[in-house]
């Protein structure tokens, strides 16, 4: 209840209007709150820089990451379903693609050492 007040466009704006969107990102991911927008290595280390978390799977490659991490823990029939089932009740449509240059700097800025510790390249 607390992020869908205080995260979600006036009732004058549609959920799907990327100006809207890119505002949103730009004022919370330069001034994230104790549950949101914090930068991602944040969960996987602690404040000493000691890793907690020992699997991290990669969303491009999250089929094959997932089925080998679960053959570790002996789970070898376990699987995920091929077929997206996950919906947006709210309707709302953006993607990165409706991501503006000013929103891509700020997110590799904020997420500049989560980019370098799993290799990947920045856009900008």
């Amino acid at each position: 209840q607390h992020f869908k007040k205080n995260h979600h466009p006036p009732s004058n704006v549609s959920i799907n209007d990327p100006i809207f969107f890119n505002r949103f990102l730009q004022e919370n991911l330069l001034r994230p709150t104790k549950d949101l927008f914090i930068p991602q290595h944040e969960y996987i280390f602690d404040a000493d820089g000691k890793r907690v978390v020992h699997h991290v799977l990669r969303f491009e490659s999250f089929q094959t990451e997932f089925q080998r991490l679960m053959q570790c823990y002996g789970y070898n029939t376990v699987t995920l379903p091929r077929n997206r089932v996950n919906r947006r009740k709210s309707g709302a449509t953006l993607t990165v693609e409706n991501l503006s240059n000013v929103s891509i700097a700020i997110i590799q800025t904020v997420e500049a050492k989560t980019f370098e510790m799993f290799g990947y390249t920045l856009l900008l």
